[in-house]
């Protein structure tokens, strides 16, 4: 009887709730009617009329709803699993419970929000279970039940006209006993009994103003666990719970966007083309060069460097000129040889042209002195090779003996009347053949890479002490 009374108070205070709340919602009903009155004249005050030829199209007015702080849901809920003649419900108290839940939840932010939920219901049937003759039937009967859970919830479109959620509440149930009408013996099979609750389910608000939705559905599994009967051990109970109601928004403003023209672009005006302008015409390029000895004597050589550069990296070709001698050279250096000059200046010019056809030159002058008397020729003792750092091939022309050679073969291009004499020299622990083959392999690298005349070469046997190969360059005239 007491639950019965706690029952009955929880509906007297949602009964002397409901006229206020019905009140509030007639009054924001009231204001929304205002403001979709006010907004239906609004689009006066900003549209245009746009000429016939170039109308400006709008977007469409919206209305953007705030999250509210706190939202309030009363509804009817159905509770359990309802009769099934061919399974029954056996440990199951709750068979198909009718009554009323009311939820509150604080919202964090458009999608979070915590939720109390509470609800009362009545069994007005039990279902009996048996066996052979005792079949399970459903007699009536009177009792209550109380929810009481918590848990998060999460919400999709809570600014917009239809919003869905998702919850997960926990908490606990109580159960009055189950008393059996028309009954003389036994009439009390279930006890009063608390057990562990949990749901998880959902459902979808549809807004009618900005403080009222509609909750059509809210669909929720539910698990308890009730102590079966007599067996006092605990079991799950797997249950639907089904609600419908009003839900009450407190809080968040309402926005209403108005359609906002949009403006016509305009093609932009036509853009003159720029002047033309001639390009600049092409940058010659430069040249300066100089001679090193500058002052020589007359039938000596003289090298003119020549220092030149392109304004725009193209190929430049050189070439010499001389007022008196010859010169020869057709890169950046070329060699001036005073043979037949008279004593005085001889005028170099170098040019250079570049992969566009121009032109540069420049001048510098080299003094001619007249001849000091000619002395004797005289053997001249050139480098010497030697053969020591390889002693698996020690007979072998290396880089370091190369350019021994290219020296000796400059010196004999110079004076193309002089003869070169090689003496091949052997270690005491080798035979003469050693220093002949050495000398030899000299006269095969300036003849075939020099391309020195192999008849000015003479190949000599040297003398034995040590690995290496003495060059003697006659002049015209010298013997050896």
């Amino acid at each position: 009887m007491k639950l019965r009374a706690r029952m009955l108070a929880t509906i007297a205070v949602a009964a002397a709730l409901a006229p206020a709340f019905l009140l509030q919602a007639q009054q924001v009903a009231a204001a929304d009617l205002r403001e979709v009155s006010l907004n239906a004249s609004v689009p006066a005050l900003w549209e245009t009329t746009a000429p016939p030829s170039a109308p400006a199209p709008q977007n469409s007015a919206r209305t953007l709803y705030g999250t509210p702080k706190v939202e309030l849901f009363l509804g009817y809920s159905r509770f359990g699993v309802g009769f099934n003649s061919t399974t029954g419900t056996i440990g199951n108290r709750m068979v198909g419970l009718n009554g009323g839940s009311a939820s509150f939840a604080f919202n964090f932010n458009r999608h979070f929000a915590l939720v109390a939920d509470v609800g009362g219901y009545d069994d007005s049937q039990l279902q009996l279970t048996g066996t052979g003759v005792n079949q399970p039937i459903t007699v009536n009967a009177s009792g209550t039940a109380f929810t009481y859970l918590f848990g998060p919830r999460f919400t999709l479109g809570k600014e917009r006209r239809v919003s869905v959620f998702a919850q997960v509440l926990a908490g606990g149930v109580h159960a009055s006993a189950v008393t059996v009408a028309n009954c003389t013996t036994a009439c009390t099979p279930l006890p009063a009994q608390n057990a562990l609750a949990m749901t998880a389910g959902g459902g979808v608000d549809i807004r009618l103003s900005h403080h009222i939705s509609l909750r059509p559905i809210q669909a929720e599994y539910m698990l308890t666990r009730f102590a079966a009967v007599p067996s006092g051990s605990n079991t799950n109970q797997n249950d639907l719970r089904l609600s419908a109601g009003l839900v009450f928004r407190f809080g968040g403003k309402k926005e209403f966007v108005a359609p906002q023209p949009t403006a016509v672009v305009q093609p932009p005006p036509p853009v003159a083309p720029p002047p033309f302008v001639a390009p600049p015409p092409p940058t010659p390029p430069t040249i300066s060069c100089s001679a090193n000895p500058q002052s020589i004597f007359s039938g000596a050589s003289t090298t003119i460097t020549s220092q030149a550069t392109s304004a725009h990296n193209g190929t430049l070709v050189y070439s010499y000129s001389a007022s008196a001698g010859s010169i020869a050279g057709n890169n950046a250096t070329a060699v001036l040889t005073a043979v037949g000059a008279d004593s005085g200046p001889i005028e170099v010019t170098c040019s250079v042209a570049d992969d566009l056809g121009m032109t540069a030159s420049a001048r510098t002058t080299v003094s001619i002195t007249a001849a000091a008397p000619v002395a004797a020729p005289q053997r001249r003792d050139l480098c010497t090779i030697s053969f020591e750092r390889d002693r698996r091939r020690p007979v072998r022309v290396d880089n370091e003996a190369k350019a021994c050679l290219d020296d000796i073969a400059l010196t004999m291009q110079r004076d193309p009347a002089g003869r070169l004499v090689i003496l091949g020299n052997y270690a005491p622990n080798e035979t003469p053949r050693a220093g002949s083959e050495r000398a030899s392999n000299e006269r095969q690298y300036l003849t075939a890479e020099k391309g020195i005349d192999s008849r000015r070469i003479d190949v000599r046997a040297g003398k034995a002490g040590d690995r290496t190969a003495a060059n003697v360059f006659l002049p015209a005239g010298v013997t050896y």
